[in-house]
């Protein structure tokens, strides 16, 4: 691979590359800024999965501490988002890189 041509494409596609760092960067702090509501609903949450049998939760994947800790409530929830963008970002740059090849 040309190391040339590789850090031109690299500075051509800068702008973009920075425009969707953003709206992750922006969509995870919009994740995080609402999680303190969420996490005191977390324990009503708690209690009602507690009546739930045990094999219900885990075939919906939940779990008690899913609202109530952080890590679980992004990645359970708001994490699949994230591969999402990243996936729509991926495909408008390989769309673009096999359209300068054609």
């Amino acid at each position: 691979m040309n190391k040339n041509l590789f850090f031109k494409e690299l500075k051509r596609n800068r702008k973009n590359f920075l425009i969707w760092t953003a709206i992750i960067i922006g969509f995870t702090l919009m994740v995080l800024a609402i999680f303190p509501s969420m996490q005191e609903m977390g324990k009503e949450m708690e209690s009602l999965m507690s009546s739930l049998p045990p094999e219900i939760m885990k075939a919906m994947g939940m779990d008690a501490n899913t609202w109530s800790n952080i890590l679980g409530f992004y990645s359970t929830y708001f994490g699949i988002y994230i591969v999402v963008l990243m996936s729509i970002y991926t495909t408008s740059k390989a769309t673009g890189i096999v359209s300068k090849e054609v």
